[in-house]
């Protein structure tokens, strides 16, 4: 994850607030389930164990799981029965979707000068995590689509993500 704006004004957002995984972009509509790369949680006593305790019965249920499979379902009662949740997508934008999601939610990077539609937070999912890649693997993807025309008008805006 990436912090591109300042979040601070999460923090008076309830407890078990969470975004959904780019719900918001065409062929995502099923992502509606909370991603547990950005969610706001009251400090507890003995969270993190509660939550540990239930690994067996996800086990039980999915030999190959993550902690999000462990949140959806240590708080299932929360999630199914309350949509007061939701935060939204801009604070856990996929880079690998970012394209859809400024051209069809008309989301923006607009880091230097901020609206309310500027992504917040960027979520670097699958293999296209930046500290993962070498210099030459990062150029080579922005290059690639930078000149294959997914950028758009997104162009200047990738150009700054790339001195930060």
């Amino acid at each position: 994850m990436l912090v591109v704006k300042n979040i601070d004004h999460l923090f008076e957002k309830n407890h078990l607030s969470f975004a959904t995984a780019s719900e918001q972009v065409k062929g995502c509509e099923n992502w509606i389930l909370p991603n547990s790369g950005m969610m706001v949680l009251e400090p507890e006593k003995n969270l993190p164990d509660k939550i540990f305790n239930i690994w067996p019965q996800v086990q039980s249920k999915k030999s190959d799981f993550s902690d999000q499979d462990l949140i959806h379902a240590y708080f299932a009662d929360i999630i199914q029965n309350n949509q007061n949740w939701r935060v939204p997508a801009i604070y856990n934008c996929f880079v690998f979707l970012i394209d859809k999601i400024v051209k069809e939610r008309k989301y923006n990077l607009r880091i230097k000068n901020p609206d309310n539609l500027t992504i917040s937070v960027l979520h670097f999912a699958i293999k296209e995590r930046p500290w993962m890649m070498s210099k030459k693997e990062i150029i080579k993807f922005y290059f690639f689509r930078f000149f294959s025309g997914k950028f758009h008008e997104m162009k200047a805006n990738y150009l700054y993500l790339l001195q930060l």
